[in-house]
């Protein structure tokens, strides 16, 4: 039976983005995101005409998804802050020469990478972790369904999740008020953990009230792959 996913929405949202505040995703959702994976040295950087963005050219050494093609591939990228007069926290910069290994995805209709907040990385003065080499020789392999991803802060991070209150509302789970009391601003309430089950569409397949969870993963891509109930001891 196929895993349901919990806002897994969110994650490929994020994988869209780049911010050098955001956190790195895990190299597999990453891969996943990915249109090409792969290994390269970097043999051209032309800038543009006003210097405010130049292209690279990766000639590329191997291939992790989709085949063994295309031998090369360029991107363009934003200048550096000497030449676009900017300088931020964010910038990153490639140079001709330097070896990198690449996650690359379509943002916008173009193929692009990012130096910042992705896994893509140099690797001419370090070695690919093994850990993450493992996942890069099993990555084709994957099927995100076989998966259950976890946001436990909150439920309105994705906009197409099935709304929690028609919840409270139909009385399905009639215990809430047996939480644990929690102040906030000076105020106390109570608090119950609900633990909602969502699919990939954003439709809600089960909600449960419990206090503990274990979580078994897989030993390959460090993923949740079951979720089971730690009762609390009376």
């Amino acid at each position: 039976m196929k895993k349901q996913i919990l806002t897994i929405v969110a994650i490929l949202i994020s994988a869209a983005t780049y911010s050098c505040s955001c956190d790195v995703m895990p190299p597999i959702i990453e891969f996943y995101a990915s249109e090409y994976v792969f290994e390269g040295q970097i043999i051209d950087k032309q800038y543009a005409k006003d210097s405010l963005s130049y292209t690279i050219t990766f000639d590329i050494s191997k291939h992790y998804k989709n085949g063994d093609d295309p031998k090369t591939l360029a991107f363009d990228v934003i200048a550096e802050g000497e030449y676009t007069g900017e300088w931020t926290s964010c910038d990153w910069s490639a140079k001709k020469g330097q070896n990198w290994l690449v996650y690359a995805e379509r943002y916008n209709g173009k193929l692009t990478f990012s130096g910042i907040c992705s896994n893509s990385k140099l690797t001419g003065y370090t070695s690919i972790g093994l850990r993450e080499q493992t996942i890069l020789n099993h990555g084709n392999a994957f099927n995100i369904e076989d998966y259950i991803f976890a946001y436990e802060s909150g439920f309105n991070y994705c906009e197409n999740i099935t709304e929690i209150e028609p919840i409270f509302k139909e009385g399905k789970i009639k215990d809430y008020k047996n939480g644990k009391p929690f102040v906030r601003n000076g105020h106390k309430t109570l608090t119950t953990l609900l633990i909602v089950y969502i699919d990939t569409k954003g439709n809600l397949i089960s909600v449960t009230r419990e206090k503990q969870l274990i979580r078994k993963k897989d030993s390959i891509f460090d993923l949740i792959t079951e979720i089971g109930v730690v009762l609390p001891i009376l």
